[in-house]
């Protein structure tokens, strides 16, 4: 999270010069991270289920046919996943919070790459 804030300082000083309060940039950026988050989890637990599939019913079913497991994923199990994998990226930027207030915004926008 540290290095994307670094390479948005430009973008997040431009919001503070045209008036956005630190809060609100670090909200878009808070809400940025969740909508990232959300899309990761999913795909994971998308691909973490085919995984658990396979596993069980063609590896697991060949090597011992007598167990008989079954691969399944409750639904508390999802929402955990879900909450854990939303918040823990959608909390990142907080960290680097200290860094967007202390911005000097005009030596920012000068620098030109």
């Amino acid at each position: 999270m540290s290095i994307a804030v670094d390479e948005r300082r430009r973008e997040h000083a431009t919001m503070l010069a045209y008036g956005l309060s630190t809060r609100t940039v670090l909200g878009l950026t808070v809400a940025e991270s969740a909508v990232m988050g959300l899309v990761g989890t999913l795909l994971g637990i998308a691909a973490g289920y085919w995984a658990l599939r396979y596993t069980v019913e063609v590896l697991l079913a060949e090597t011992l046919p007598d167990l008989g497991v079954q691969a399944i994923l409750s639904g508390r199990t999802l929402v955990v996943i879900l909450l854990l994998g939303v918040g823990a990226v959608a909390v990142a930027p907080l960290a680097a919070a200290r860094r967007v207030r202390r911005m000097d915004v005009p030596s920012t926008l000068r620098v030109i790459e």
